[in-house]
């Protein structure tokens, strides 16, 4: 059991351990850090003292050996490794990034090595989280595994990867020890480890078995300190990782902007100018949207009016039609009588001299077609006279003359 396991168990009295003759505590290292120790040390208190006790781990440094001295007697050390030393199967790589670089870099690491059974490591429960996030909407299978998971999420997602279901797995150091996992490709340090000996048991999830593997780590400017202190537990200098799709200048400019967007958002100046912009813009979309209708109700308005008319116009031309054939009548049966009046009015008598002079001076005649056309005679043809005063040879038209010129000017307006 977990050292909160066990102590749950015997506080609801379901397991005693006054018999118990031997007491193993695995990943010592982790179960005697200030972390768990109080659990630790009332465990150890409830066991007799004639246990025997063994401590196993990869990493045992001398600050762990100091705690453990309390409650061990007479210990004895078993080495089958020296410490830091790494399985040969396991290739070691560093990419030098900056931090805010570390999400771009990771999919270009994925597009090109593959993205089959991979653990990425963080060092916080929240950039674990952060780092799933990211992968699931690049459209990765991922699932996260830390502290804050239950274990039933963490026994799911482990079984997920086992059986292929998720393929890459964004953890904390919590699934660094004790946890067995077949056949993973390569691990992936998304944050360098504060403790060197954390990165021993990270690389050590790949290359089991006799299988393959390597492991590569993100290291920033704020971590090389980290760095040297695990190249000095390795004993060897790591070599970088070099990536053919990879542009770290296009990656660095993206990263600048994406900042900028973010603290822009955060601003509340930013923000107050953007929402002024934003209805600004609003109300003139309403603005131009309310001229739009109103041009459109203009228009169609307008064409109901000229639909109306063009039905009235129709209306009145099919009552007047039947009076105009009638006046047309009218006046040519009016023509031939207007042509008899007109010598008994207008003309003298052939030895007048009035007429004789009427009839040499042609220039001063009123011509026919202008009275027709309902023209004013022009004073040439009146011979110089005003329009008021009557000329010898003055023909003036009849009532019915008058009556066909205005019926002609009517068709001519029509």
């Amino acid at each position: 059991a977990t050292p909160g396991r066990l102590i749950d168990l015997m506080n609801q009295d379901a397991v005693r351990l006054a018999d118990v003759q031997v007491l193993v505590l695995d990943e010592a290292d982790r179960m005697l850090d200030m972390g768990f120790l109080p659990s630790v040390k009332k465990i150890v208190a409830a066991t007799p003292r004639t246990r025997q006790t063994l401590l196993f781990s990869a990493t045992i440094d001398k600050s762990i050996m100091k705690i453990a001295g309390a409650m061990l007697r007479n210990p004895e050390t078993v080495e089958i490794a020296r410490k830091g030393d790494v399985a040969t199967t396991v290739d070691q790589y560093i990419i030098r990034v900056p931090h805010s670089i570390k999400p771009t870099l990771l999919k270009a690491v994925l597009e090109e090595k593959g993205a089959d059974r991979v653990i990425v490591f963080a060092r916080t429960r929240s950039r674990a989280d952060t780092a799933c996030r990211k992968l699931r909407r690049a459209g990765y299978s991922v699932a996260a595994i830390h502290s804050n998971r239950s274990q039933n999420q963490r026994r799911r997602a482990l079984e997920q990867f086992a059986a292929g279901e998720v393929n890459i797995i964004t953890a904390t150091d919590v699934l660094a020890r004790g946890i067995d996992v077949d056949q993973v490709d390569y691990v992936v340090n998304y944050d360098a480890p504060e403790q060197a000996e954390d990165y021993i048991h990270r690389i050590g999830r790949t290359g089991r078995a006799g299988q393959r593997g390597f492991a590569v780590t993100f290291v920033t400017p704020e971590t090389e300190g980290e760095l040297r202190a695990i190249e000095k537990l390795v004993k060897m200098q790591i070599p970088e990782m070099e990536l053919a799709n990879f542009d770290l200048a296009a990656a660095e400019a993206e990263a600048a902007e994406a900042s900028i967007n973010a603290q822009s958002r955060r601003d509340p100046e930013v923000n107050r100018v953007k929402r002024e912009l934003a209805n600004k813009a609003q109300k003139k979309a309403e603005a131009a949207a309310e001229r739009k209708a109103d041009n459109e109700a203009a228009q169609s308005q307008l064409a109901h009016r000229r639909k109306k008319k063009r039905k009235s116009a129709a209306a009145v031309t099919e009552r007047t039609a039947p009076q105009s054939r009638q006046a047309k009548k009218q006046a040519t049966k009016a023509k031939p009588a207007a042509s008899q009046q007109a010598p008994s009015r207008g003309r003298k008598h052939a030895s007048d001299p009035g007429a004789k002079q009427s009839r040499k001076n042609k220039a001063g005649s009123v011509s026919k077609q202008e009275l027709q056309k309902g023209r004013k005679p022009k004073a040439a043809q009146l011979g110089g006279q005003r329009s008021g005063s009557k000329a010898p040879g003055d023909i003036r038209p009849g009532r019915a003359r008058r009556a066909e010129v205005e019926r002609a000017r009517s068709r001519k307006n029509r």
